[in-house]
């Protein structure tokens, strides 16, 4: 994997988390973007040409497969 110009983009609700996450991927040479919502995420028009999006478990009631599905359904519309 090439980690320079692969995007991995976090959304996590949690800041601290977020925080946390991105410099432990930062630290190992990764180009990380955070969010705290999907919706801030999707209305970037980049992250549909991502490599990774790493999503929370447990996202306001909402699970980390919820969310995908969500993302998928917004990239073939």
């Amino acid at each position: 994997m090439d980690k320079i110009n692969t995007k991995i983009f976090l959304i996590d609700d949690d800041e601290e988390i977020r925080q946390s996450i991105s410099l432990l991927l930062k630290s190992a040479g990764y180009n990380v973007e955070t969010f705290a919502t999907k919706e801030k995420l999707l209305k970037t028009n980049y992250y549909k040409s991502s490599n990774c999006i790493l999503l929370d478990v447990l996202y306001k009631g909402k699970t980390g497969l919820d969310i995908q599905t969500d993302i998928k359904s917004n990239l073939e519309s």
